[in-house]
């Protein structure tokens, strides 16, 4: 028998659980951009699709994970043909799926078939903890407004991740520049997100900031050790951490990018872009 066109729509009017997320951690999302929920699935799941992950990059690639000279592929890519294997379904957990909905406000939206891209990082050696100077970017058009919120990404920790250890950098707050940019920005500029991207971060000195090579822990400490002021918004930049089989749920107007990861251990991570009903 087909599945019904609606059999994993979730809709928080008729489907309605406990509360997940409490009064400071919604008021977090709408001020930063982000929220991250403690223990959205088990570790012990987590722990399975890390050793899935294992096996292939053995298979692959000769990695062996307790063997750090095999550790010569920074990124290694052609991990997609696991999606689909059974270990990784425990990410959308109820808790999970009610921290979704709740964030949707309402809006209806259906479970993903699978849960993301791998974001799998190798330690680099001798490498500075800095805040990346390329690759800033946001996941949607630019110049949309902070509500309603159209899609949320789900980064999904897989393994613990500690600070400097290669998890995605985010611009606290920049969903409210964005909504401001996209309110004044000629629409030939936001026709294309390249062309936005490169106006947006001109825009301002704190933005341009972003994108300029200078002393790693200078940069950290000016970047990430105190607020900027862009248009009377504070902004910050900030790395996801957490433990395995966290979540943590992003506006898909903040600007992130990707650092080097500077510890001992791999990253572990799945992304998945989060549309509302009737969203792309």
């Amino acid at each position: 028998m087909g599945r019904r066109p609606d059999a994993d729509l979730y809709d928080p009017v008729t489907a309605i659980t406990a509360p997940v997320l409490d009064t400071y951690q919604r008021a977090q999302f709408d001020e930063l951009g982000f929220v991250r929920v403690e223990r959205a699935f088990d570790a012990d799941a987590a722990r399975a699709m890390c050793d899935v992950i294992w096996r292939d990059l053995a298979r692959q690639y000769g990695i062996d994970r307790d063997d750090r000279s095999t550790w010569r592929i920074e990124m290694p890519a052609h991990l997609q043909h696991l999606k689909h294997r059974p270990e990784f379904a425990a990410v959308g957990s109820a808790k999970t799926i009610g921290a979704i909905g709740e964030l949707f406000d309402g809006r209806s939206w259906r479970r993903p078939e699978t849960w993301g891209a791998f974001f799998v990082t190798f330690p680099l050696p001798g490498a500075a903890r800095d805040v990346p100077t390329e690759s800033w970017h946001i996941d949607a058009p630019y110049g949309l407004p902070v509500r309603p919120l159209r899609q949320v990404k789900l980064f999904s920790l897989l393994a613990d991740l500690e600070p400097a250890g290669g998890g995605t950098m985010l611009v606290a707050g920049s969903h409210h520049v964005m909504a401001h940019f996209g309110a004044i920005a000629a629409t030939e500029t936001l026709a294309k997100n390249a062309r936005a991207r490169h106006a947006l971060l001109r825009s301002h000195p704190w933005l341009d900031a972003l994108r300029r090579p200078g002393d790693p822990a200078t940069r950290v400490e000016q970047l990430m050790g105190r607020d900027g002021d862009v248009d009377g918004v504070r902004l910050r930049v900030v790395e996801l951490t957490g433990r395995a089989g966290d979540v943590v749920l992003v506006h898909p107007s903040v600007l992130h990018a990707r650092p080097v990861n500077c510890r001992d251990t791999p990253r572990f991570m799945l992304a998945k872009d989060i549309p509302a009903r009737g969203e792309q």
